[in-house]
């Protein structure tokens, strides 16, 4: 709880307060009104009423509310008016957003058809197409060139160890020259 300090009177103050004038105008100035004069002799409920023309003064079709429906239609009307510009703001934000996202697809598209028509010009793409084997897949022919001889040569190399195998293999199952089953002479492998 606050306490209100008040500066304590010196003698001379007090001395000036004791005349009539001063002690009016202290309690004039002590008033919650202040100087303003009130009339006394209105009393009840004519005091809160105001004189027409002064600055209070407001008729009674002015202060009292007689359209209530009218008040609820403005006030749905203008939440009406606010879902609707949400909506439209959305609605909006929305189409700018997918305009900027055609926009990138579109520019996206652009440059892979210039990349790849660049690649094309370049001849780069066509030349890693290229086989890493020494013949062609599909006829099954040598390479012309000394890759492609070389190739064969190394082939040929393979297939004679195989046939020299072969024929090691045809000796050491019957070295007497007959199939030991038939007693047929057997064909012998020529390598």
């Amino acid at each position: 709880m606050a306490f209100k300090n008040i500066q304590a009177r010196t003698r001379d103050e007090r001395k000036a307060v004791r005349d009539k004038e001063t002690w009016e105008k202290d309690r004039l100035r002590a008033r919650k009104e202040g100087y303003v004069r009130v009339d006394t002799s209105i009393s009840g409920s004519a005091m809160t009423v105001q004189a027409v023309g002064s600055q209070g003064y407001m008729s009674d079709a002015d202060r009292f509310h007689t359209d209530v429906a009218g008040e609820e239609k403005v006030a749905r009307e203008s939440q009406i008016a606010k879902h609707q510009m949400s909506y439209d703001a959305r609605r909006r934000d929305n189409q700018i957003r997918e305009d900027q996202r055609w926009k990138a697809m579109d520019a996206k598209s652009a440059e892979e058809k210039k990349r790849w028509d660049q690649l094309r010009e370049d001849g780069g793409k066509a030349r890693r197409n290229k086989s890493s084997c020494q013949f062609n897949p599909i006829t099954l022919k040598y390479n012309d060139g000394k890759d492609g001889e070389r190739l064969k040569q190394a082939d040929m190399e393979i297939r004679h160890r195989a046939s020299v195998r072969a024929a090691n293999l045809q000796f050491n199952s019957s070295r007497a020259g007959i199939n030991p089953i038939t007693g047929d002479p057997i064909q012998r492998i020529q390598t």
